[in-house]
């Protein structure tokens, strides 16, 4: 179907437009009706089409509307058709509570007031909504109006968008099956936190060993110490049998002499070490990564069989699974806060969070301890990071939650609500961890600001061990450790989610072509429990690799390369496509036409010229730290995590050129057979004038 030119509309007469508006009302008529029959109730709705509209939008749209656009018109009927029901919200609320539920999690809780406790407190909070308004609001409107206006997952919208784009889809599929394979190990460790709560005895990690279990019984991570005046060689450690599998007493440590660099301790026996002895211990890490630990490796498979069954039957369990887990962490949330509050030493972790230091936003500042320089720029950087990291953004999570939509939800609206409700929890989750920091910063008798040493031992370490300081530390723990596994298994139902759908239209796309693999596409489309279980069994595979005792430096691994490179680099990306390559009006008329609203100008000036310079700052930014700060020494492991993002960006780009070219093949092969066909035609034009003459 091709569409016509707004401007040659105008130039219609007036009655002859009106008649036209009426036939287009009647045949539409059918169109716009949406039932949701197994719930009886009716959600019939009246949209908007521009046919229809009484007002001149002429001036937002195209003249002559583009190929790829008239493309997509060409999938109106499909388009407007009955979703199935696993394909489709039932509500707003269910879209909206499912839509929370995949932006709202563990990194809410943990990660939010660890950057509040590292960039000034409250003064973290203005460059944190300043990015929100700017970059986290614009962008999440810019993919829910695609996901809502096309109705496919983010790899079907770039294709329609662009075939050449197709790739940016992909993308986004390789950083959400990265972020799930490490977020489900999360899950796994609050897992065996919940176990060891709920069982009987005192809590293992009570007396202030906080530290000592997580490093010890969940990581299992060993060490290597040797003396400040010699050197450490790799290849040597772990040659000889260790202490720690020798279970030796920390008596014989005092023996220096039977110390050598090839014994492998741990946490406690190197804790030792520094402190009576002074030796210097860092990780084996990624030099000697050890066995698979076995209750991680139960804890993992438990996590992703209770995301497989409710990622199992689509919109239809997920939308009975959000109703009981995103209620009940903020029941859990408020219990927590209203004992943290009461603590002895609450106030003082509560005036730290709430006082702004506004020097830390144009002032570096200098670790006097670590040496550790820590510039201004930073923390704009972290806040407009984290609002990449809470949203979801540009991991087509959006996208595909968007596209269940009907017509008729209105967008504005449901970004304001889920910002709300995200920024809202992460604030007060502000107030319950540092309420407790400040309780644990009275026991230990230091200042808050030196009660925790990284963001990861924020929620296993200090809250923890906090929490079994109190009167009931076993409720306190349980109800904790619930709520970060509620929240966990809502946002990985919704990664997996994601992944399946961008499969599923790949497979849509093989037997539209016609392909050799069409029937291959045939088979997986009919068998729905396929795909799921798929991604389910390839995640759960990788993540065994987070299972060794090098599993924490995996985490931080992959979480680096996708958040610092990858997941910048799909939202620059995404504005470029939206604003400049498909251009802005054609995605007004694209969204007037599909869902009866498109972005006018303050909308249009953020996705062209705010968004694309703001992503690109963040993606070099970000580059310069991860080359300046590596994760790691180990060159392989240095090699993996830039593989991460740069393999599939490669294979985009040569995929695209290769595109480019075969379309370069068809141009002329086509541009070549008019030719031969006028030359064919003036040679019988001539012959049959010579015959007649």
């Amino acid at each position: 179907m091709v569409v016509e030119s707004w401007t040659a509309k105008a130039a219609k007469p007036e009655h002859d437009e009106k008649e036209e508006r009426n036939q287009a009302s009647k045949g539409d008529e059918m169109e716009d009706v949406f039932l949701d029959t197994e719930h009886g109730r009716d959600t019939s709705i009246e949209i908007e089409h521009p046919t229809r509209s009484d007002t001149d939008h002429s001036r937002w749209f195209p003249a002559r509307p583009s190929s790829n656009l008239n493309a997509i018109f060409e999938e109106d009927e499909e388009f407007n058709s009955d979703k199935h029901e696993t394909q489709m919200w039932s509500s707003r609320l269910t879209y909206l509570i499912a839509s929370v539920g995949g932006a709202v999690g563990i990194g809410n809780v943990w990660r939010f007031p660890f950057l509040c406790y590292r960039n000034g407190g409250a003064t973290f909070l203005i460059p944190y909504f300043l990015s929100l308004f700017a970059l986290g609001i614009p962008l999440w409107i810019l993919e829910s109006s695609l996901g809502q206006g096309i109705g496919k997952s983010s790899l079907g919208c770039f294709r329609d968008l662009s075939r050449r784009w197709k790739g940016l889809g992909w993308l986004s599929f390789v950083a959400n099956q990265g972020i799930c394979i490490y977020y489900c190990v999360v899950l796994a460790w609050s897992l065996r936190y919940l176990a060891a709560a709920m069982s009987k005895g005192p809590i293992p990690w009570g007396g202030g060993s906080g530290t000592e279990y997580f490093q010890s019984e969940i990581l299992h991570n060993a060490y290597v110490c040797w003396r400040r005046n010699a050197t450490l060689d790799w290849s040597m450690v772990g040659s000889a049998p260790s202490w720690h599998e020798q279970v030796y007493p920390l008596g014989l440590l005092a023996n220096l002499s039977r110390m050598q660099q090839t014994d492998i301790l741990d946490y406690t026996q190197a804790e030792e070490m520094r402190r009576r002895f002074g030796f210097r211990c860092h990780e084996t890490g990624f030099h000697r990564q050890g066995r698979i630990v076995d209750e991680n490796l139960w804890s993992l498979l438990a996590i992703w069989l209770v995301v497989l069954v409710m990622v199992f039957y689509g919109t239809k369990t997920l939308k009975w699974s959000v109703y009981i887990s995103i209620p009940l962490p903020y029941i859990v949330l408020v219990v927590i806060f209203f004992r943290g509050i009461t603590l002895e030493g609450a106030s003082d972790g509560i005036r730290f969070y709430l006082q702004p230091d506004m020097e830390r936003l144009f002032y570096d500042r200098v670790n006097a301890e670590t040496g550790e320089v820590q510039t201004a720029i930073d923390v704009w950087i972290n806040a407009a990071s984290h609002i990449f990291f809470t949203f979801g953004l540009a991991e087509g999570i959006l996208i595909t939650y968007a596209s269940y939509n009907p017509p008729h939800f209105h967008i504005p609206s449901n970004a304001a609500v889920i910002a709300f409700t995200n920024c809202a929890t992460e604030i007060f989750s502000g107030f319950c961890v540092f309420s407790i920091l400040g309780y644990m910063a009275h026991k230990k008798g230091v200042a808050v600001e030196d009660v925790v040493a990284g963001s990861p031992s924020l929620v296993f370490e200090t809250i923890p061990e906090a929490l079994s300081l109190m009167p009931s530390p076993k409720v306190f723990n349980s109800l904790f450790f619930i709520m970060l596994l509620l929240l966990g298994l809502t946002s990985a139902t919704t990664i997996v989610e994601v992944s399946v759908s961008i499969l599923r239209d790949q497979c849509r796309e093989l037997i539209q072509r016609g392909s050799a693999c069409s029937g291959l596409g045939r088979m997986i489309m009919r068998r729905t429990w396929f795909l799921p279980c798929i991604v389910s069994v390839f995640s759960f595979l990788l993540g065994l690799l987070f299972c060794r005792r090098s599993g924490s430096l995996w985490v931080d691994l992959v979480d680096g390369s996708i958040s610092n490179f990858l997941l910048t680099l799909i939202g620059f990306c995404e504005f470029v496509l939206v604003a400049w390559v498909f251009g802005m009006p054609n995605v007004r008329l694209l969204l007037h036409r599909r869902i009866a609203w498109f972005p006018r100008s303050l909308l249009g000036f953020l996705w062209k010229w705010v968004g694309p310079v703001t992503t690109f700052a963040l993606l070099v930014a970000g580059v310069r730290n991860y080359i300046s700060d590596p994760i790691t020494s180990v060159t392989w492991a240095v090699c993996i995590g830039w593989m991460i993002p740069l393999l599939p960006l490669a294979a985009w780009m040569i995929k695209s050129i290769e595109f480019q070219k075969a379309k370069q093949v068809v141009h002329m092969s086509v541009s070549s057979f008019k030719i031969s066909s006028n030359t064919q035609d003036v040679e019988k034009a001539r012959l049959n004038q010579s015959t007649a003459t």
